[in-house]
C-alpha cells in the first residue's frame, strides 16, 4: 500500500468463501490494485486446506481475503507471511501467538486462525496471490474441533470492534512484512514455530504419517525436520499434528 491510500475494502453480510469471492473479482479485473479486499460477516462454504470446510458463527470472526503481488521466489512464502502479519497483529494486542506449519496461528496450544493462499494469475513475471485469513474472535464456532480457539474480548470490546481493528492492523503489517527479505522472514517464523525441537506426527500425501522432530524453516518455507535415526526431511506440503506432549491438543 503506498504511504496514505487506503485499500478498497468490499463488504459482504454474506458469501461462499472471501476468498473464492476476491479470486473471482481479481480475474475479471487484471488492473486490481493490491490490497484490494472482501470482508464478509459469514461464509456459507468456507474453506480450508485439503478441501476442509471452515465454520464461523455469523459476525464472530474475521473472514478477510485480500490480494497481494509476489515474485517466484517468494511465492511459497506467502501463506507464511500471511501467518507472520496475524501474529504482529495479535502481538499488537499484548497477546503472544505462535505459528503451526504451514497455515495456522496459535493462542495458548489453539487454533484461532487459519489462512489459505489461492493462486490467481501472473502478469508482468509476478503472481497474483489471493491471501484467505480467518481469525475467531470471543467465541469458538460449534463444530470447530477440539483445539479451536477465540481470541479474547477485553472488557468493553466487541466482536465487530475488533474485526475492524484486526482488519486494519493484519492489512498493514502485511504489507510491511513484503518489503522485508527471505532471512527476515525466516529468523521471525522460527521464532514464533509451535513444537520447533519436539517430537510430532507429520502425515504426508499419499504416505502414511511419520515421527519426525521440526528442525528449520528452509529459505523457500518448506519445514525441515529429522525422524529418529536422523535421516533429513525437506516438507513442502503436509499436516502437522502438534508436539506428541501435546496430542490432547491435536490440531
Amino acid at each position: 500500500m503506498s504511504s496514505g491510500s487506503s485499500p478498497e475494502i468490499r463488504r459482504f453480510t454474506c458469501v461462499d468463501s472471501a476468498l473464492s469471492e476476491l479470486a473471482r473479482a481479481a480475474r475479471e479485473d487484471t488492473a486490481m490494485p493490491d490490497f484490494t479486499s472482501v470482508l464478509a460477516e459469514h461464509q456459507n462454504a468456507g474453506r480450508g486446506r485439503s478441501g476442509r470446510e471452515w465454520l464461523d458463527d455469523s459476525g464472530s470472526s474475521l473472514l478477510l481475503a485480500t490480494l497481494i503481488r509476489v515474485n517466484d521466489a517468494d511465492l511459497p512464502w506467502a501463506t507464511l507471511l500471511a501467518g507472520l502479519a496475524v501474529c504482529d497483529t495479535l502481538e499488537a494486542r499484548g497477546l503472544t501467538p505462535g505459528l503451526k506449519w504451514p497455515n495456522d496461528v496459535l493462542l495458548e496450544g489453539r487454533k484461532v486462525c487459519g489462512i489459505l493462499c489461492e493462486h490467481i494469475d501472473t502478469i508482468a513475471a509476478h503472481h497474483r496471490v489471493g491471501v484467505g485469513i480467518g481469525v475467531n474472535i470471543g467465541i469458538i464456532p460449534e463444530g470447530a474441533g477440539p483445539i479451536a480457539g477465540a481470541i479474547p474480548l477485553e472488557e468493553g470490546e466487541s466482536a465487530s470492534t475488533v474485526r475492524e481493528s484486526l482488519l486494519s492492523h493484519i492489512l498493514a503489517a502485511l504489507d510491511r512484512r513484503l518489503a522485508q527479505t527471505q532471512s527476515e522472514w525466516r529468523s521471525d517464523y522460527l521464532s514464533h514455530l509451535h513444537g520447533l525441537g519436539e517430537t510430532t506426527s507429520v502425515r504426508l500425501p499419499g504416505s502414511e504419517a511419520r515421527t519426525l522432530t521440526p528442525i528449520g524453516i528452509s529459505e523457500d518455507g518448506a519445514l525441515e525436520a529429522v525422524d529418529e535415526s536422523g535421516q533429513s526431511f525437506i516438507l513442502s506440503v503436509g499436516d502437522v499434528d502438534l508436539p506428541t506432549a501435546r496430542q490432547g491438543e491435536r490440531a
